[in-house]
């Protein structure tokens, strides 16, 4: 079985070589990154309530504002007030973490496939460089080049899905979920 994965994962490798290395490499990786992004987030929208996981989030923060403001002032009514509150708070925190849960479970194989077929064709080798050498990174998401800080896939991808994709999801309106 796993021979069989491993020659899948060269077969597609194989047929994204053109995109295997600078300067497509960079570009391509930032698409990926994108095409992630709009993967999840259409799973967001589709199978979990956005707008209610808004409006439980925006009570949440209040609770809290009032335990911290009770917490911090010592009022021992206002601090019962939110004590009382408390286990509601608590059940929309795991009704909104279970809202979560949802669209990665439909999400959570396809991204696997997708980093599976990128880590075998970009393995270590960098696919974008930065401007600066970032030394205290070096090994762990690039390495040291001429001109800079050659990013392996994982780190460009890091950077451009944290990027890119918090931008598309606040665009889309998926932003605080």
């Amino acid at each position: 079985m796993q021979d069989i994965l491993a020659n899948f994962l060269q077969s597609i490798a194989a047929l994204l070589a053109p995109v295997g290395s600078m300067p497509l490499s960079t570009p391509f990786v930032a698409i990926v990154s994108i095409l992630v992004a709009l993967l999840t987030t259409w799973a967001t929208k589709r199978f979990s309530d956005v707008e209610q996981a808004n409006a439980d989030m925006e009570e949440i923060k209040a609770w809290q504002t009032r335990f911290n403001e009770a917490r911090n002032t010592m009022n021992q009514e206002l601090l019962e007030e939110v004590m009382a509150d408390q286990g509601r708070i608590m059940k929309l925190q795991g009704n909104m973490m279970s809202s979560k849960m949802k669209p990665m479970c439909i999400t959570w194989i396809p991204i696997l496939a997708v980093f599976g077929v990128l880590s075998t064709l970009f393995g270590a080798t960098p696919v974008a460089i930065l401007p600066f050498h970032v030394t205290f990174l070096e090994g762990i998401i690039g390495t040291n080049v001429e001109g800079g800080f050659g990013l392996n896939f994982i780190g460009w991808y890091m950077l451009t899905s944290m990027s890119l994709g918090m931008m598309l999801r606040k665009f889309l309106g998926v932003g605080t979920m």
